[in-house]
């Protein structure tokens, strides 16, 4: 039997009815089931340019024959577990034209429909290839030449012809070798600039011209009062993506703020910014830019207070405004992208805004500033981050919130939660993708959740308002005391629990220890609440809330 190859569902349905197995197709896999691990194989069938389409099939083992008690059922539930995969670890996720149930030797199967969309696919940020039956990841300088090779618009493949400048390309240079080894056969002792362009295979486009040619970029220094000190433009954006230009900025921060806040920030060794957020800042400005309009008009503005770093770019980015925790980002720069990745100064794609947000938050910084704004068929982007002293406050509740959670995600999103705990859970799902709502949902369910979500505010647990104040033991407000009436109340009639609510549940909701002096600062509390006609006492340890709360009811916490 001859191989088989760009089948349509049908088509591939009817070879595998006559006994065609695995091995007699093309850019088919059959798998049994579904394993996170088999987006290598969607990845690496996508990076083929000999295959137009591809299929990867769940149901079914390499003989084709079905799994077993594979019914509707079954087929539900991992359609919805293949589709969120993708939709998380896919990129771009529309590689994957279709998935849709069929019916194959009398069981249920899933046909995952595949294609190349003009640019390299990943799989939780790696690249793959088909090498024989089996799917490997790409190395960078592979990666690099596929990157080239595909069809998909983009600006940054666009023909350059103007100079380069020569001590950049070398700079670059030596950041792949360290980063790569001989990976690329870089002789850079003895080849010339333009011997190095053409072994990264960069030579003559747009990539190689925004590094290293005549696209060009602005530094403006401001004072406090926000006129401008200076400003000077110069050429080859890989410039600003340096080791020197991170500790100019740095530098001249900590001379700056020593100016504003004494010498709180005049030590050589303070970083004013985490490095990581600056670097991220400024290679996603380079990454993302909407070269066709006047170069991206990159601007680095320095402030005494701040670093705000604005680039022209797609109307599409404005979807991605304060979306800080969504790994869906578009770019008309894929092969620059790509280029990046080598000596990772770019790495994840659709993170960069994630990392940055984490990065700020893990220093005690404050959250970072973005904003858009249009100007007809293009839009214009800045992301601005603040050297605010770091709220040592904060970084301990971060360490307490790391050894409570058991994932990164888990682990960032609490600490993200209770930086945003004065705001609406409204207003917090429209900085979240799909994915990170349900992650979101999860942490505030969790006992160790350092806030509790009360209909559609968040409630901070007592012992993280503690923490954040820096106090070890502390006496309860009015203000207080009606905030956790309003919480308990609340949470009592949830769930036709028809106001009922006991000690324990109340001690853990609201974040008080076991310890004698806050039970009993507790119980002092329900005694009070009973005398007011708040609540009825049941029983020892139990107690039930005379009338469900009203959103009005909320106090909001001091």
């Amino acid at each position: 039997m001859s191989k088989f190859k760009d089948l349509t569902s049908e088509n591939l349905i009817e070879q595998i009815e006559k006994g065609a197995t695995e091995p007699h197709f093309i850019g088919v896999e059959l798998k049994q089931s579904w394993q996170l691990r088999h987006g290598e194989d969607i990845s690496a069938i996508a990076n083929e340019p000999t295959i137009a389409r591809g299929w990867l099939v769940i149901g079914l083992d390499d003989q084709g024959n079905p799994k077993q008690n594979a019914d509707v059922s079954w087929l539900k539930k991992t359609e919805e577990t293949v589709s969120s995969h993708i939709r998380e670890n896919l990129s771009p996720s529309w590689a994957v034209k279709s998935i849709i149930g069929h019916r194959v030797k009398g069981a249920e199967c899933l046909f995952v429909e595949i294609a190349s969309p003009g640019e390299v696919v990943r799989w939780q940020d790696k690249a793959f290839r088909l090498i024989g039956t089996t799917s490997s990841e790409m190395k960078p300088h592979e990666t690099l030449e596929l990157s080239w090779q595909l069809p998909g618009a983009d600006f940054s493949k666009a023909k350059y012809d103007q100079k380069y400048d020569s001590s950049l390309v070398l700079q670059f240079a030596q950041k792949v070798v360290e980063v790569t080894g001989d990976e690329f056969n870089l002789d850079i002792e003895k080849m010339s600039a333009d011997q190095i362009l053409q072994r990264l295979n960069i030579s003559g486009v747009n990539s190689a011209g925004i590094l290293f040619g005549d696209f060009k970029f602005r530094v403006v220094h401001f004072n406090f009062d926000g006129d401008i000190l200076d400003q000077s433009e110069k050429t080859g954006l890989y410039n600003i993506l340096s080791d020197q230009f991170i500790e100019r900025v740095q530098s001249w921060t900590r001379k700056e703020g020593t100016a504003i806040r004494g010498s709180s920030t005049s030590a050589p060794e303070e970083l004013p910014y985490p490095i990581k957020a600056l670097r991220e800042i400024l290679a996603n400005a380079v990454a993302h830019a909407l070269y066709q309009k006047s170069q991206g008009d990159i601007v680095v503005e320095l402030h005494p207070n701040r670093i705000t770093v604005r680039n022209n770019c797609n109307l599409d980015a404005k979807a991605f405004v304060n979306k800080w925790f969504s790994r869906v980002h578009k770019t008309t720069n894929k092969h620059l992208m790509n280029l990046l990745r080598v000596p990772r100064i770019t790495d994840e794609q659709g993170s960069g805004k994630i990392r940055i947000f984490r990065h700020m938050l893990e220093s005690g910084k404050r959250e970072p500033i973005i904003e858009f704004v249009e100007y007809g068929d293009y839009g214009r982007w800045s992301i601005s981050l603040y050297n605010d002293e770091a709220d040592q406050a904060l970084i301990n509740l971060y360490s307490r919130i790391k050894e409570n959670f058991s994932t990164p995600d888990e682990c960032r999103m609490a600490q993200a939660l209770l930086l945003w705990r004065k705001k609406k859970v409204s207003e917090i799902q429209s900085y979240l993708d799909e994915n990170y709502k349900l992650i979101a949902e999860n942490v505030m369910q969790s006992r160790h959740s350092p806030v509790l979500k009360v209909g559609d505010r968040l409630f901070t647990k007592r012992w993280a308002s503690i923490a954040l104040e820096g106090q070890i033991t502390k006496q309860l407000t009015e203000a207080e005391k009606a905030s956790l009436r309003h919480v308990l109340n609340t949470v009592s009639y949830m769930n036709n629990r028809e106001g009922f609510i006991s000690a324990e549940s109340a001690r853990q909701l609201i974040g008080l220890s076991n310890t004698k002096a806050e039970a009993t600062q507790l119980a002092r509390l329900f005694s009070e609440w009973k005398s007011k006609g708040v609540v009825k006492f049941i029983k020892k340890g139990q107690w039930q809330f005379v009338n469900k709360p009203e959103e009005k009811d909320y106090v909001e916490q001091s």
